[in-house]
């Protein structure tokens, strides 16, 4: 994954948990995470939604949406895919 780092990628959420979204990279078959704190200060889990409150401004993301997501980095040390929402 690290010489795609940078890149712009489809994505899906494949799980919703209180520390943020497990998202699966389906073009190559990987899992990653984007953490609640990367999503912002106002975020709550109900169910298998996740809302987050910027100002005026609403996000939701359910299990089964698809987001668009950028690559931003490859921990190597922990194994770990590290997103950002795009």
């Amino acid at each position: 994954m690290h010489p795609h780092v940078g890149e712009k990628l489809a994505a899906k959420v494949a799980r919703v948990s209180p520390g943020g979204l497990e998202l699966h990279l389906s073009d190559f078959n990987v899992t990653g995470f984007l953490p609640k704190r990367v999503l912002g200060e106002r975020v709550e889990v109900k169910g298998d939604t996740l809302i987050v409150r910027a100002g005026k401004r609403r996000l939701s993301f359910s299990e089964g949406q698809a987001v668009g997501v950028k690559l931003a980095d490859v921990d190597f040390l922990r194994l770990q895919v590290l997103l950002e929402l795009v």
